[in-house]
């Protein structure tokens, strides 16, 4: 973990990669620093055990640059989904990979599909609400620049989740 230093400011979590003969862990790669999440509140990561050939953890959703200002009435921080960790090679080396455990499959409860739609501007789905959804969204940009989604829409506020198509990135304003 970094605390300060993380790409967003205050708390985040790197990873290493490398060998480990029992008693020495060499990284691959001391100069890259590999970042587990790019997210502002990835903290504090738990890895547990008896998982099998699985590696499982759970991050804490917080950040030290506001972890003492949080309103304790109801909670004080939450954490992540489990997470299944594995390692791919890519062309800039061996790399993290996180997915949600498939188990968490079974808390689905679909509430819509809308397929072959067109969209110009807005278009709200009114009728689409929850504490926790899961959206699964397949987006042909066309010739759009940006386009995403704005969930947590309130009357004064919303995140908002946007991917710039000529950049090749997804942003997420809160």
């Amino acid at each position: 973990r970094s605390n300060p230093g993380g790409p967003f400011g205050g708390s985040a979590t790197q990873y290493f990669v490398g060998t480990f003969d029992g008693k020495r862990f060499v990284n691959e790669s001391p100069a890259v620093t590999k970042w587990m999440d790019w997210g502002k509140d990835h903290y504090a990561t738990v890895c547990f055990s008896n998982t099998g050939d699985r590696v499982i953890a759970v991050p804490w959703m917080s950040n030290w640059q506001y972890a003492a200002n949080t309103p304790t009435e109801r909670w004080r921080g939450a954490t992540t989904l489990p997470r299944q960790f594995r390692l791919v090679n890519t062309d800039d080396g061996i790399r993290l990979v996180q997915e949600p455990v498939a188990a968490m499959t079974k808390l689905r409860q679909p509430i819509g599909t809308w397929d072959n739609v067109t969209v110009e501007g807005d278009m709200l789905l009114d009728g689409v609400q929850g504490r926790t959804l899961e959206i699964i969204a397949e987006i042909e940009p066309g010739s759009a620049e940006r386009f995403g989604i704005d969930v947590q829409r309130g009357a004064d506020n919303k995140t908002r989740i946007i991917y710039n198509n000529p950049a090749s990135k997804l942003f997420i304003s809160r």
